[in-house]
């Protein structure tokens, strides 16, 4: 029987965290027939392991996509999309997990009933393992109660990416085919892919806390420094408007202002904090 939904996991190199994300996805109930795709992009630790492992216990269910050499992050997405037999797609990053068992039901019927809909995406808890210990905070705080169930291309920009990653995402799959092959060739994340999609159509928002992103070393932004994320943060803007051809100028001034806000309070405090040694100011900004 063909699956209803597919589930796709996307990992390199996650052997502490990977079980975690599968086990969340195997305690769905309530809903349709799913399979789980993963896509292990030529991990070097033991990440194959702990998925062989799980594909023996559960091999009618889980799909291992072969790999011979490193594709990258978009490209694996994009051979695990193709590999999906199910109408509806969700996505779970390696290092990402779900704490709602009922995650899959309430986004597949939300989206069944949704004509205009092409996604639609959760509220998260975000686990900050760097800098706060590991300690949940909720992502979308009181400065986005304004936040509707009905997301628009202007809502995404102008509330600076409320989705906040792929693993609070479920996808029509017909609605993926948006989805330019340009994409898979940047290295741009859920943002602009969403951005494509809501360029045609609408998204939704499911209020419930039903999974949690995880930042830890090997997370993409982890490394650098705030104000080189804001910098990298303006380039974007920039480039994202150019894709869309002044479409949604409006909207992106709106974030390029909050960006270079934010650019200016970095550099503020940095000032400040100048005379202290550089173990104090990690301490200090990490508090901001």
């Amino acid at each position: 029987m063909t699956p209803i939904i597919s589930v796709i996991v996307t990992t390199y190199n996650q052997e502490k965290y990977i079980a975690e994300a599968i086990d969340g996805i195997l305690i769905q109930k309530g809903c349709p027939s799913f399979e789980i795709i993963i896509g292990n992009d030529c991990s070097t630790d033991l990440t194959a392991e702990v998925i062989q492992e799980y594909k023996n216990k559960y091999p009618e269910l889980i799909k291992v996509l072969p790999r011979t050499k490193n594709l990258g992050m978009q490209m694996n997405l994009k051979d695990c999309i193709e590999n999906c037999s199910g109408d509806y797609i969700a996505i779970c990053e390696g290092d990402d997990y779900w704490i709602d068992c009922y995650k899959l039901k309430k986004q597949y019927e939300l989206l069944k009933n949704s004509k205009e809909a092409s996604f639609c995406f959760n509220d998260i808890y975000i686990k900050d393992e760097i800098s706060k210990n590991g300690k949940l905070k909720r992502h979308l705080k009181s400065s986005k109660k304004k936040l509707t169930s009905v997301i628009t291309f202007e809502n995404l920009v102008e509330y600076q990416n409320p989705v906040a990653n792929f693993s609070c995402c479920m996808y029509k799959k017909e609605a993926m085919k948006l989805i330019p092959d340009s994409f898979y060739q940047t290295k741009a994340a859920d943002f602009l892919f969403n951005m494509y999609l809501l360029d045609h159509s609408i998204g939704i928002f499911l209020k419930d806390i039903c999974s949690v992103y995880r930042i830890n070393q090997n997370s993409i932004y982890a490394s650098i420094e705030n104000e080189q994320k804001i910098l990298n943060r303006i380039s974007a803007i920039l480039y994202h408007n150019e894709i869309f051809k002044n479409k949604y100028k409006k909207s992106f001034y709106i974030l390029l202002r909050k960006t270079i806000r934010g650019l200016f309070k970095e550099r503020i405090i940095f000032s400040i904090l100048l005379p202290f040694s550089g173990e104090k100011i990690s301490l200090i900004k990490s508090e901001f």
